[in-house]
């Protein structure tokens, strides 16, 4: 996710690798290798000249200046045999070449000093931790006009956005508005989803079959399934919608919900992780999901062992239920006062030009580059910055 994550118009010459050869021997070695690897940079292109580093999620091996933007735990080097690795790693953070970290929210900072909280250099390494939030370009230029309105009677237009259909919260989508559709509440949903589920999703039971009575609510006649759909597409089906919802079991991050402000979308999604800094009450609303102290579901389970027994089964199920059930109060709640879909929609706007428009992001990110590049020769300002596609 380099782009949300860099500036756009940086008055930097960023050179960004998209040497794809480099890039599928890499992704091979790390895949068919051993897989923290992934949590370790270095330049795919040796031969440009990078003055300083932004690499994402993955920690460079260079005396140049550097700086990481990660989305969770840091070091990133999951995998068995991971830990050693990450903790040599992460001595790099407190070396002078080392300039910033960024957290891309607040829950990823909570993560990195759950991950490191008995490392006995946190202390001095978490004054270069700071929080910049993703960004997206302004999307307000829609047929409807920025501002999402809703009709008494009308149909409520709901879209769901996520490849991991089950984990960001599709199935429970499809069960609350069955029953909303059940109770005579008019609405109608939107899928957009490569319907990745089951096995190789860590969240998901292990047995893809669970979930095949939830696939067949696929069929309703309030239920439109778009499958994979371009960016604009589906930019264009969140303008089209009142509500987006996103009631996922975890995330690190919401894009979705932010690309959804930016055409005056607003969203109702989970407690977990980083969304309630993303969603207040200004700008949609919260579906209770208990959770630790780091903000991670409570239910999570521990292990693909753990993933395939019945047991976790029954608690994912009643999970899905129990969100369900208050997307339906939510959803109806919306029917019963229609203003309140304007009054998110703005909030949603506000939220979208503070946090994440590109140019206030950018900027932001421009001024983190050119403090990293201080205390060097003063020739270093505006050269030439390497920006890595570790993700």
């Amino acid at each position: 996710m380099v782009r949300p994550n860099s500036p756009r118009g940086s008055r930097h010459r960023l050179i960004v690798e998209t040497d794809q050869r480099a890039r599928f021997v890499t992704r091979r070695l790390v895949e068919r290798g051993w897989p923290p690897l992934a949590g370790l940079s270095w330049p795919h292109l040796p031969w440009a000249r990078y003055d300083l580093i932004h690499s994402f999620n993955a920690i460079p091996l260079t005396a140049k200046p550097w700086l990481v933007t990660f989305e969770s735990m840091l070091p990133r080097t999951l995998g068995a045999g991971g830990a050693a690795l990450g903790r040599r790693l992460r001595e790099q953070l407190t070396s002078d070449a080392c300039r910033g970290l960024i957290a891309m929210s607040h829950y990823a900072r909570g993560k990195f000093i759950k991950a490191n909280r008995e490392w006995p250099a946190l202390p001095r390494v978490l004054p270069k931790v700071g929080v910049v939030y993703p960004h997206f370009d302004s999307g307000a230029a829609t047929p409807n006009g920025p501002v999402r309105r809703y009709v008494r009677g009308a149909a409520l237009r709901v879209v769901f956005v996520g490849n991991d259909f089950a984990r960001k919260g599709g199935v429970v989508a499809l069960r609350a508005v069955a029953r909303a559709a059940a109770a005579g509440i008019p609405v109608q949903l939107d899928i957009v989803s490569g319907f990745r589920m089951g096995g190789p999703v860590y969240t998901d039971h292990a047995d893809r079959r669970r979930y095949d009575a939830d696939l067949e609510l696929l069929g309703h006649k309030a239920v439109t399934v778009h499958g994979r759909q371009p960016n604009a597409r589906v930019l264009a089906l969140m303008a089209e919608a009142h509500v987006q919802v996103l009631p996922t079991m975890d995330d690190t991050f919401g894009y979705s919900v932010v690309e959804g402000y930016s055409v005056g979308t607003p969203a109702i999604t989970s407690s977990v992780c980083a969304m309630p800094e993303l969603v207040g009450t200004d700008s949609g609303a919260l579906l209770d999901l208990p959770v630790d102290a780091w903000g991670n579901w409570v239910g999570l389970p521990a292990s693909d062992d753990a993933r395939a027994r019945t047991e976790y089964w029954a608690e994912l199920t009643a999970a899905y239920d129990a969100l369900a059930d208050q997307l339906v109060e939510r959803l109806t709640a919306i029917v019963d006062d229609p203003e309140q879909i304007e009054r998110w929609s703005t909030g949603a706007l506000a939220r979208f030009r503070r946090d994440h428009e590109s140019s206030r992001v950018s900027a932001r990110l421009d001024a983190l580059y050119d403090e990293a590049l201080q205390g060097g020769d003063d020739a270093l300002r505006g050269a030439a910055l390497g920006v890595e596609t570790a993700c």
